[in-house]
C-alpha cells in the first residue's frame, strides 16, 4: 500500500460491512462488476482484494547463548556430527562462552 493511498484506504476499509463483501462476492461469482466503489479500489492491492483475512507477521528469537553453533563460533571444539546435548557443560559455562 502507498503512503498516498493510505488514508483513502483506511477511510475504505474502516466503512466496509459484511454485507459489503457478500454482495461483492455474489456479484464476482456472476461474474458482473463489483459496484461498491471501496471494494473495487480495494481490489488493486494485492492480498487485500483477494483475501480480507488477518495477516500476523512474528519473529521468534530462541535464547542463543545455549545454541551448540554458536559455542562453535565462540571458539568451543564441539563434534557437530555427534552431539548429544545431554553431555558437555552446563548452562552456566555456555553463557560464559559466549559473554
Amino acid at each position: 500500500m502507498n503512503r498516498r493511498d493510505f488514508e483513502r484506504d483506511a477511510l475504505a476499509i474502516c466503512s466496509l460491512t459484511i454485507t459489503d463483501l457478500r454482495v461483492a462476492e455474489e456479484e464476482e461469482a456472476a461474474h458482473m462488476p463489483i459496484t461498491n466503489p471501496h471494494v473495487k479500489s480495494l481490489r488493486k492491492h494485492p492480498g487485500l482484494g483477494y483475501m480480507f483475512t488477518p495477516s500476523l507477521w512474528i519473529t521468534i528469537n530462541p535464547g542463543d547463548i545455549h545454541d551448540p553453533i554458536l559455542q562453535v563460533f565462540a571458539g568451543k571444539e564441539i563434534d557437530m556430527n555427534n552431539f548429544n546435548a545431554k553431555l558437555g557443560p552446563d548452562n552456566v559455562h555456555h553463557a560464559s562462552n559466549v559473554a
